[in-house]
């Protein structure tokens, strides 16, 4: 019974592993399938995905879900400008405007590469709750809470 459980191909334990060979192995054995048959295992590849495309839908929002929760992190915790700590209410905002422009121009997952590769990208992006962001966008650049705070201001100075 222990010798189904080695590698026949280095003697490592697979008992962990559901295939006759080791994870290492299995993987060596599949990048060399592939690199001689890239046809045969492209045509593969987009027939699961054909068959299994929920699971491919799956993993795809999970992938964006974790590039947008590390940008996020990447910028801080909370909305700069009123302090919002909610995380589904946060957005990545372009400092000095642009974004939609370089969405169409180079896609939506730039922001999140980029942010990840940036010695200081706060001087490019900030983080902005759902409100300052718009509020900022309607108004050219001003949020609703620094017009709040002018009249305030003014109010109490009269």
């Amino acid at each position: 019974m222990a010798s189904s459980l080695v590698c026949p191909t280095c003697g490592n334990d697979r008992s962990y592993w559901t295939i006759s060979y080791c994870r290492g192995c299995w993987a060596k054995r599949s990048r060399h399938y592939r690199a001689k048959n890239p046809e045969a295992h492209r045509l593969a590849t987009n027939s699961w995905r054909s068959r299994n495309k929920d699971k491919v839908v799956a993993q795809n929002n999970r992938s964006k879900s974790i590039a947008r929760l590390k940008s996020r992190r990447t910028l801080g915790t909370c909305c700069e400008c009123c302090g919002e700590r909610r995380e589904s209410m946060l957005d990545i905002d372009h400092r000095h405007g642009g974004g939609s422009i370089e969405r169409r121009k180079y896609g939506p997952s730039l922001v999140h590469r980029e942010l990840r590769t940036m010695a200081n990208p706060h001087e490019k992006y900030q983080l902005l709750c759902s409100n300052c962001n718009q509020s900022r966008r309607r108004l050219c650049g001003e949020c609703e809470h620094l017009a709040e705070t002018v009249e305030l201001m003014e109010c109490m100075s009269r």
